[in-house]
C-alpha cells in the first residue's frame, strides 16, 4: 500500500500525535485508528467507514436538507 521510513507518537502540549517521515508519495491520506482493543476497533472502523459513505452521497448529491 505504501512506505514510510520512520512512524513516531510525538507529544504537543497535552495532545498525542502520530508522525510520519520519508514517506514516498504525499498525496495519500492516512487514518491511523487505535483503541483499547479488538472490539473497540471493530466499532471505531464501523463509524468510520459510515462517515465516509455519507461524505460520499453528499458530494455525489448536492441537493439534500
Amino acid at each position: 500500500m505504501g512506505y514510510v521510513e520512520c512512524v513516531e507518537e510525538i507529544i504537543i502540549g497535552e495532545d498525542k500525535m502520530i508522525q510520519f517521515k520519508g514517506c514516498q508519495s504525499n498525496g495519500a491520506c492516512t487514518i491511523v485508528l487505535r483503541g483499547a482493543n479488538s472490539h473497540i476497533l471493530e466499532e471505531a472502523e464501523r463509524s468510520l467507514h459510515d462517515a465516509l459513505c455519507v461524505l460520499t452521497q453528499a458530494v455525489k448529491n448536492t441537493k439534500f436538507i
